[in-house]
């Protein structure tokens, strides 16, 4: 099982990566990712405080984007993320 979740994970990084690229992605879109992602990473001592920045940039742009049908550039906003936690 732990090993599965791994290569889930994997994937699922992989997957973010390449949404990355883009340049603009639907928030929704970068919600579910990061979800899912966080989702196996709490349950993984060796991964716990991704899981959980995860979760706080969930919860910003939850807060700063209400319209999740919105496109954003997530590298941008990320690092909004990272300065606004400052």
């Amino acid at each position: 099982m732990v090993k599965q979740n791994v290569w889930l994970l994997k994937v699922r990084m992989l997957y973010l990566s390449i949404i990355k690229v883009m340049d603009k992605v639907r928030v929704s879109l970068v919600i579910q990712s990061m979800l899912s992602d966080a989702m196996v990473e709490v349950h993984h001592q060796e991964l716990m405080e991704e899981g959980q920045e995860r979760l706080r940039f969930v919860k910003y742009l939850v807060h700063h984007y209400p319209n999740t049908n919105q496109d954003i550039m997530v590298d941008f906003v990320y690092e909004q993320f990272k300065q606004f936690g400052k």
